[in-house]
């Protein structure tokens, strides 16, 4: 599983912004291509506590899947 699909099993980038206390641009950016964005990386700090919204709603994911891109 990507990292854009377990965001989107989270309800979507705005969920997540608003549920990681972050801008709405600020989780876009993950996914737009470099040097605007991070090319589908997401910073590590985040990318732990998605991993534990995706664990605390069952969704079968592993840090490497966040962490992968």
């Amino acid at each position: 599983m990507t990292n854009e699909e377990i965001i989107e099993k989270l309800g979507g980038k705005a969920a997540v912004a608003e549920k990681l206390g972050l801008s709405r641009g600020a989780v876009y950016l993950w996914f737009y291509p470099k040097p605007s964005g991070s090319d589908g990386i997401i910073p590590a700090k985040q990318a732990i506590k998605i991993y534990e919204l995706a664990k605390e709603k069952g969704i079968e994911c592993s840090i490497q899947d966040i962490l992968g891109g």
